[in-house]
């Protein structure tokens, strides 16, 4: 409150405003009337909170709660094979947003393997071509576990 005094004149202005983390409800400036009343009548603060993502299909919420307090976590993942969480929590901010901002992004492990067109080159020979297939597999296979030690981490 400003300005900071225990009694005020009739006519006298104050304006409020509130702490980090909590957000005014009500006018911003209130007078005080010849009755001894504040028009407008005076604002609360209160807490900021930040509301359950919503809007991305394949971002799976684990928690029941559709309002969260600053600081609080978010705990998420991403309900279709072939995406991956880039953060598997995240943290209400102060100012009411999610730090960093629950996300599911597509992770395609093809992007790393040569083209498989390239593997079915004319002349190649049919041991060549099994061993190269089979290196690819491989790849697949180490890309799948990779995922799984680390679900955080986009391959």
């Amino acid at each position: 409150m400003t300005p900071q005094r225990f009694t005020f004149p009739y006519g006298a202005a104050v304006r409020f405003s509130c702490d980090e983390g909590f957000v005014l409800h009500g006018d911003a400036e209130s007078r005080c009337l010849a009755s001894g009343a504040w028009h407008p009548p005076l604002p609360t603060c209160q807490p900021v909170q930040c509301l359950q993502p919503s809007g991305d299909k394949d971002l799976l919420i684990h928690s029941s709660k559709s309002r969260f307090r600053v600081n609080e976590t978010l705990r998420f993942s991403c309900k279709h094979n072939g995406y991956q969480s880039l953060y598997s929590e995240s943290t209400c901010s102060a100012k009411g947003t999610w730090i960093p901002p629950p996300t599911c992004k597509r992770c395609d492990a093809c992007k790393k393997i040569p083209q498989i067109r390239k593997t079915f080159q004319c002349g190649v020979p049919l041991p060549e071509l099994k061993t190269l297939l089979e290196v690819q597999k491989l790849y697949l296979e180490i890309q799948k576990l990779e995922k799984e030690l680390n679900p955080t981490a986009c391959g």
